[in-house]
């Protein structure tokens, strides 16, 4: 389990779906398609105290060539900057 988040890092889960519709629904990628794009859906798991406007819970769209991974008790997170953040759900 998280204690503290440093600064403007957010630690994230990955969402991961088995499909994802796009635009108006003619679109329908894999999860092994999302996984390949840039961008990332996450939920925010904690956040430094420097992060503004990102709660605890929220879904977030992410770019995860800025990401990397760290393993704490057995879970895998997903750290990020808050300048990674591309939008907010």
């Amino acid at each position: 389990m998280i204690k503290n988040v440093i600064g403007k890092y957010i630690a994230v889960n990955k969402l991961v779906q088995e499909t994802e519709k796009m635009g108006d629904g003619q679109f329908e990628y894999t999860s092994k398609d999302v996984s390949q794009m840039r961008a990332q859906r996450g939920v925010v798991v904690k956040y430094g105290l420097d992060v503004e406007g990102i709660n605890e819970g929220d879904k977030i769209l992410f770019d995860k060539s800025r990401a990397f991974i760290v393993i704490i008790d057995g879970e895998q997170i997903t750290m990020i900057r808050e300048d990674a953040v591309i939008l907010t759900e």
